[in-house]
């Protein structure tokens, strides 16, 4: 079962029998990433396995090996923090997601505040492409939450490049090692307590990707908020 932290509490209380007694030769297998978020009586009843990430070598190395060009491969390692599940999935994506990645960006350095409402109309355009086509690899995964996961990957990028603008001085560890360009016009617009609450805004976002408020309307409000953090550091 995946993403079993989503499990209410009542659902994961009728759960618990099955859990406790399975089916012979049966195994239930629940994957999640926020571990906490599971109720005590659950993971009690369950064997915890903690998965390491892979290294950015191994990551990038077998998507090169998958036809992946060498700095897209690169980007996927890092930006995915090692999960080569995740970094296979976001490159196979069509039409590319690394390409709309770095159209992303190239529109967000650069986005004043009249410009929010068409990147946000943009955004969600482009996430409906991409969600068919992780539909089409997800086949078990309902539409709304690949929906979701898409429109949150966005988000994620927002804060890899506020994160990377943070520390412009090892540019080598950036995840947007390939637009450094973007990433110091992102960093020289911006105090670092601006990029801080930039940071705390995506994760604002995300929440209200998650509770299904309208994505537009939170994608305007947060490239609003971008826009509005802008101006010149002296």
């Amino acid at each position: 079962m995946s993403e079993a932290e989503k499990l209410s509490a009542a659902g994961q209380n009728a759960l618990l029998k099955t859990l406790e007694e399975p089916p012979a030769d049966t195994f239930i297998i629940l994957l999640c990433t926020q571990l906490d978020n599971l109720l005590p009586t659950t993971r009690s009843r369950c064997q915890i396995v903690q998965f390491g990430p892979l290294s950015e070598e191994k990551i990038a190395a077998h998507l090169c090996d998958a036809g992946i060009s060498k700095n897209e491969a690169k980007f996927w390692a890092r930006f995915t923090g090692g999960s080569i599940g995740q970094a296979k999935l976001l490159s196979a994506l069509e039409p590319s997601f690394y390409e709309i990645k770095k159209q992303f960006l190239s529109r967000l350095c650069d986005s004043r505040l009249p410009d929010s409402v068409e990147i946000a109309q943009w955004i969600n355009a482009a996430s409906a492409k991409l969600a068919e086509s992780w539909l089409k690899i997800k086949t078990e995964t309902s539409k709304a939450d690949i929906n979701r996961q898409v429109k949150k990957t966005f988000v994620q990028i927002v804060v890899s490049a506020i994160n990377d603008a943070m520390k412009q001085t090892a540019p080598q560890e950036m995840v947007n090692f390939d637009q450094t360009r973007q990433v110091q016009v992102i960093g020289q617009n911006r105090k670092p307590e601006k990029c801080a609450e930039l940071i705390e805004d995506c994760f604002l976002t995300s929440r209200f990707i998650d509770a299904s408020v309208n994505e537009k309307l939170v994608f305007e409000h947060l490239l609003i908020n971008f826009a509005n953090s802008a101006k010149i550091v002296n």
